[in-house]
């Protein structure tokens, strides 16, 4: 088993992996297939929930829990940070 750390742009990717070409897909669903095989884990971080609150908008919220939900499926919603005391 591997650990992988993906970028809020691979999860938006696999969010909208219907809307893409087969060759554009491909790679990504191998990637989702190594995911939920257990090949691979991977997890979310205080980045991506930063990068999602900056685009966040009041009136429209289903994107927002859109998203939140494909990150905590792909991820098992394994959060991992660092806290101040592990870095002494």
């Amino acid at each position: 088993m591997y650990s992988i750390y993906l970028d809020l742009n691979i999860f938006d990717r696999i969010e909208k992996i219907q809307r893409v070409s087969s060759d554009e897909a491909e790679p990504y669903k191998f990637l989702v297939h190594c995911l939920k095989s257990g090949d691979f884990y991977t997890h979310y971080s205080h980045a991506h929930i930063t990068d999602l609150v900056r685009a966040y908008k009041p009136e429209d919220t289903t994107k927002l829990e859109g998203h939140l939900k494909n990150i905590g499926d792909l991820s098992n919603h394994v959060y991992i940070c660092l806290s101040e005391v592990m870095l002494m």
